[in-house]
């Protein structure tokens, strides 16, 4: 008799499992058919909750009862990759398109510079990207090698300009310093020499970062080497020589108080000497 009713109750309890995980089963089975309908809406991370919840519901399902409802989940992650993939293409797409239409516009405006410096943005962005844009990067990055040469070019002519105006500058102010070197006082001599350098080296601050082999850098840098050639010649022939004439004076003035005056020379000292220290 009790080995009747424990086979009973053995029986019962099976069917009792056996309807518990059926309905698991078909639990999953909804939430994978809902699952289907999110990825139709384009709403994937709804679609990917709902995978997760029929993943719950096969937990403790026999493994082949389980199979076919999982090759289906598996599937529809695969679509969900695919299909999110797809759309954050098309809003990096989007977004790189608008960038080159505003890069254009500028290019037209002749803001070269900051259409050079979107140009090199863009360039890193689709670097970094170029697995989900396949093909398209390789165009993209063709347009902004193209931009980025003209307007490289573009910025280069306005600079050489800028320079050119800054040595027209020197050159246009050289015969007046030139004439206050050779004419005035002193204390105009040195100021007029001191000008000079000053100008020069703010003409050389203009062409420092310009290519060293464009014709028009090399005569530029021609220019200022000929003016300071020559205020270096007149500083040592008269501004310096007339330095030590004056001060052969002051010990003429002043013999009674010093002696050895007379050893004193005319050679003048360097023009760089004389103006470190005056």
């Amino acid at each position: 008799m009790r080995f009747g009713l424990n086979l009973v109750l053995t029986v019962l309890l099976g069917l009792a499992f056996t309807s518990a995980a059926f309905a698991d089963l078909e639990g999953a089975r909804k939430y994978v058919d809902e699952a289907t309908e999110r990825v139709k809406g384009g709403d994937f991370d709804a679609a990917k909750t709902k995978l997760e919840l029929a993943e719950a519901e096969l937990e403790g399902v026999a493994a082949d009862a389980a199979a076919p409802v999982k090759q289906q989940i598996e599937a529809l992650k695969k679509q969900i990759t695919a299909a999110a993939g797809a759309e954050e293409k098309k809003d990096l797409m989007r977004q790189i398109e608008s960038q080159i239409k505003n890069m254009d516009n500028l290019m037209e405006n002749q803001s070269y510079g900051r259409a050079d410096e979107i140009a090199a943005g863009l360039e890193k962005d689709i670097n970094a990207n170029k697995a989900l844009l396949g093909e398209d990067a390789d165009a993209f990055l063709k347009k902004l090698a193209t931009v980025r040469k003209v307007a490289g070019r573009k910025l280069v002519e306005g600079d050489i300009l800028r320079a050119e105006a800054r040595v027209n500058s020197l050159e246009d102010g050289w015969p007046e310093k030139k004439k206050e070197l050779a004419e005035g006082s002193p204390a105009a001599q040195q100021s007029a020499a001191r000008n000079t350098y000053g100008d020069i080296e703010s003409a050389r601050s203009y062409l420092k970062d310009l290519p060293a082999d464009n014709e028009k850098v090399k005569s530029m840098q021609e220019r200022i080497n000929k003016i300071e050639a020559e205020l270096t010649s007149i500083g040592a022939a008269g501004e310096v020589t007339e330095y030590a004439r004056r001060m052969k004076d002051y010990w003429t003035t002043y013999k009674e108080y010093f002696e050895g005056w007379e050893t004193e020379s005319d050679t003048p000292p360097s023009f760089a000497d004389f103006m470190s220290k005056s």
